[in-house]
């Protein structure tokens, strides 16, 4: 079912509406190419062929294996799955300022950091930081616009606009999180997969899967029963990126499922069990090796088909069934060999090591550095 290709049903070539149309016309009639019969029969073919697109596009959108857009999101409503809406990025800048200095609420940073559109990420300060004395305070804020792209990292540089005066120093200690796209359709139907055709019964392993996906801005989970004893059951959630989750979902999870963790039912989860709520954490997959690349192309090439294809396993790797997973030495490997821009390598290794790196029960593995001399 994975692989279904959507096939039209009812589109046909012009020409064979045309030959179709034209031998319904009385024998008797002239109706070869130039006569008016002809001509007329000529008009149809195009019209009827846009009526038969519509029709293949509402039979396509009738089924969730293929719809898309709204018509996806209607079928998956009645499931009691939701498409993720863009959200701001959330973080905490330490703002060091002489005694004096008010930042009002909702005043103005700008980042060194271009977004996808190449702008910079701007933020707004979330309640007003008041210096009484030269000191460094740790100062919320939260992103102008919404999009993974204002995910701003650890480290990147800001400035006031406009600046004030007195202000010394602005760090960002922590990355911004929380910031997400329009959940893509690819996203949403792989929710509504997870929740259609797996059995769902009363409180088993799947049923705290289905409830953690309900809630927006989750975008995979996991179900780990009696991790702390009897009548215990974590749940672990990454969000729709693919990406730890931020505390502001993971506490939105949590209050759905099991919000006073007492086991008396007053959330999602059945009498008895008590619920925790957690994300995942990010395994950094680090690679380095020696590489040839072919003779008209770049170690900068073979890096970034690299990149993309080592991107798409870990991927896939992502809360795999069974307790632990694990990042595969030889499938790396294999992405390498198979790098269309490279003639060979040596020195292989996988986070250090030739070996298999194992995945933790709560650990989803994320590209880190990868070094190619």
């Amino acid at each position: 079912m994975a692989d279904a290709v959507w096939k039209p049903r009812f589109e046909e070539e012009e020409a064979r509406i045309r030959d179709r149309v034209v031998g319904t016309i009385p024998a008797k009639w002239r109706k070869a190419p130039g006569d008016f019969t002809y001509d007329m029969a000529t008009l149809l073919p195009p019209e009827i062929k846009a009526l038969q697109i519509n029709q293949d596009y509402s039979l396509k959108n009738a089924f969730a294996l293929f719809a898309e857009g709204e018509y996806l999101d209607y079928i998956c409503e009645e499931a009691n799955v939701y498409r993720s809406q863009p959200d701001v990025s959330k973080g905490i800048l330490r703002i060091t300022a002489q005694a004096g200095v008010e930042i009002p609420m909702g005043y103005e940073l700008t980042s060194i950091v271009l977004d996808k559109d190449k702008n910079p990420v701007r933020v707004t300060v979330d309640a007003q930081a008041t210096f009484t004395t030269d000191s460094t305070l740790d100062v919320a804020v939260t992103s102008v616009d919404t999009g993974a792209d204002k995910n701003v990292p650890a480290g990147s540089e800001w400035i006031l606009n406009p600046p004030i005066p007195g202000v010394e120093k602005i760090e960002q200690l922590a990355n911004l999180a929380g910031g997400r796209d329009l959940e893509d359709d690819e996203s949403l139907r792989a929710k509504w997969k997870e929740k259609k055709q797996k059995p769902i019964r009363s409180g088993n392993k799947q049923n705290y899967v289905s409830w953690a996906l309900e809630v927006t801005g989750v975008g995979k989970a996991k179900c780990v029963p009696l991790w702390n004893g009897e009548g215990t059951v974590k749940v672990i959630i990454i969000d729709t990126e693919g990406l730890p989750a931020t505390p502001a979902l993971v506490a939105a999870v949590q209050n759905y499922i099991d919000p006073d963790q007492t086991g008396e039912g007053n959330g999602a989860a059945p009498i008895g069990a008590i619920v925790t709520v957690e994300s995942a954490v990010v395994k950094n997959i680090t690679v380095t090796a020696d590489v040839t690349p072919n003779k008209n192309n770049t170690v900068d090439q073979v890096l970034q088909q690299f990149n993309a294809d080592l991107d798409k396993y870990l991927a896939g790797l992502t809360f795999v069934e069974g307790p632990d997973g694990y990042v595969i030495y030889s499938k790396v490997a294999g992405l390498l060999s198979n790098n269309p821009y490279l003639a060979d390598y040596t020195g292989l290794t996988v986070n250090g090591g030739t070996a298999n790196v194992t995945l933790e029960i709560n650990e989803i593995p994320v590209r880190g550095t990868v070094t190619f001399t």
